[in-house]
């Protein structure tokens, strides 16, 4: 009877992790991915932050691009099981039981230095009315963005105590 209890034990516990793998690497790649793109908006907006102080203090900017990002995954999972067969204190357990699950990810980012014709091209493009329009339709407040970014208008200067 004891066998076939173990027996039985086994397949169900068999059968629950060959049906949480088919699940358990999807959602886990949603919550990476999240992770991982909240990481890059935030290092963006910091490597745009220190370009605007460097640039504002006459140093030369440099920027970092993203080329590649990519994610390996990882899940180990052990069971151990085991029998007494001379049983010294009938008050002991005959079966002992224990098990371990780890999941580990390690992602790889590959950035590539923004530099000579790229770079200068994004540096000292004009903004376009397009590009202006669609800052304001995401919800970039215009009278600041105007501000910052246009200096002149009918040689009337914007802001000329500003810097």
């Amino acid at each position: 009877m004891a066998k076939s209890v173990m027996k039985a034990f086994l397949c169900c516990l068999v059968s629950l992790f060959a049906a949480g793998c088919t699940s358990f690497g999807a959602s886990m790649i949603k919550g990476e991915r999240t992770h991982l793109n909240s990481a890059f908006q935030q290092t963006n907006d910091e490597q745009l932050l220190l370009n605007l102080v460097r640039m504002r203090y006459g140093d030369t900017a440099a920027f970092l691009e993203v080329s590649s990002i990519s994610s390996q995954s990882r899940i180990e999972a052990a069971l151990d099981v085991g029998a007494e067969f001379e049983r010294v204190n009938v008050d002991t357990d005959l079966f002992s039981v224990g098990g371990s699950a780890a999941y580990a990810t390690q992602p790889t980012i590959t950035y590539t230095p923004l530099q000579g014709d790229a770079f200068i091209q994004r540096l000292l493009t004009p903004l376009t009315l397009e590009k202006l329009m669609l800052l304001y339709q995401s919800g970039w407040n215009i009278k600041r963005f105007f501000l910052l970014a246009v200096p002149s208008t009918n040689n009337v200067k914007n802001a000329p105590r500003a810097s």
